[in-house]
């Protein structure tokens, strides 16, 4: 296994992080991850990417084996998570490791985090962001779907101190009822390939505060008059079964984005692709880098 290794950030935060295929002389891919994943989580995803390229893998601020920054006094507790501080982390990764040129993938939260950093990059000669990926994400979070109406109670029981195991397991119930198809949720929970894959995104150290602390970064979370500013090689990839984050939202960024690619996947995948796309995403991620190692569109 490709050792982790650490930065540490302007203001004290610890980020961990792992290249693989580092060897290469391809233009590397980073790959952002969305709320409450770890990099291990990218799995056969970033392997397959890897195949061609470096591939960064990194867990963000406050969650797997990356740390929060310090308090600022007088305050006793770190700074609250935002998406602006996870995209400056995501460029201080890259800046660390000298990759001026990079593809800059990003999944759900991870997703929003791209959008950010391509935008901030704008009008930067020293670094080139060659593409932007964007998996099930969205310019503008829903605030009343399922999806945020689970993440406010669960902000409500952590506030009250009412998160016990009864209620953790009701949360994520109905949480992995949300993140998968319910043609598959119904077809995989009680199979050895379902579990394997719960139990996955039970391990590693998930801080439900800062599980909470990502939601709300992304609940004011609005790009969607900037997007016609990006105008890099984009690839939006959105299945039509998601429930996390709407179908029509990765449509909005592939009309927002000039020149934007749209690859769709069908209703029977939901948030999760690549848990049920039988490597439809990956294929198709991966012949988009391939074609955008050298773009002609600059930021």
């Amino acid at each position: 296994m490709t050792q982790t290794d650490y930065i540490t950030t302007t203001d004290g935060a610890k980020i961990a992080y792992r290249v693989l295929n580092k060897a290469s002389s391809a233009i590397p891919a980073i790959l952002v991850a969305g709320i409450s994943s770890v990099k291990e989580d990218w799995g056969a995803f970033a392997e397959e990417l890897a195949k061609h390229r470096p591939v960064i893998i990194f867990d963000n601020r406050g969650i797997g084996f990356s740390t929060l920054s310090p308090p600022l006094p007088p305050s006793r507790t770190p700074p609250p998570v935002t998406i602006l501080q996870l995209a400056t982390d995501t460029f201080s990764l890259l800046e660390y490791l000298h990759y001026t040129t990079f593809h800059l993938l990003g999944m759900s939260l991870g997703g929003m985090i791209s959008l950010q950093l391509s935008l901030l990059l704008r009008g930067r000669d020293d670094f080139r962001c060659a593409s932007l990926t964007l998996l099930c994400t969205t310019a503008k979070a829903p605030r009343r779907n399922p999806f945020a109406m689970l993440y406010f109670q669960l902000g409500e029981w952590l506030r009250l101190g009412k998160f016990d195991d009864r209620r953790k397991g009701e949360f994520e119930e109905e949480l992995w009822g949300l993140l998968f198809s319910p043609a598959w949720y119904r077809e995989k929970r009680g199979t050895e390939e379902g579990k394997k894959i719960m139990e996955r995104y039970r391990s590693g150290n998930r801080p439900y505060e800062i599980i909470m602390q990502q939601f709300m970064a992304t609940s004011s979370f609005d790009v969607t008059d900037q997007l016609h500013l990006i105008s890099i090689p984009t690839l939006v990839v959105h299945a039509a079964g998601d429930r996390i984050l709407p179908f029509e939202g990765g449509e909005v960024i592939a009309e927002g984005v000039k020149g934007a690619k749209f690859h769709p996947l069908s209703q029977d995948i939901g948030h999760m692709m690549m848990d049920m796309d039988n490597g439809e995403t990956a294929t198709a991620v991966s012949s988009f880098l391939s074609t955008a190692d050298f773009p002609k569109a600059k930021l």
